[in-house]
């Protein structure tokens, strides 16, 4: 069964300096890392992060997901 990773992001749409809490819902449920890349030059790691963008501007967010 492939491995499906659905991202969220509070608040969407966000301003420039504000925090921005991504979190990812993984299926099927299991013990997998996530590695984040915030479009930004900025990554994190884990299912609840953090991320505060410091210029305007639309940004792909990825998540990797290993198990």
């Amino acid at each position: 069964m492939p491995i499906v990773a659905v991202i969220n992001a509070t608040p969407n749409p966000s301003r420039v300096g504000d925090v921005v809490t991504f979190t990812v819902e993984i299926t099927p449920e299991g013990n997998y890392a996530a590695d984040w890349d915030f479009g930004d030059g900025g990554s994190a790691s884990g299912g609840v992060v953090e991320h505060t963008y410091l210029v305007e501007g639309g940004f792909t967010v990825g998540v990797t997901i290993t198990d």
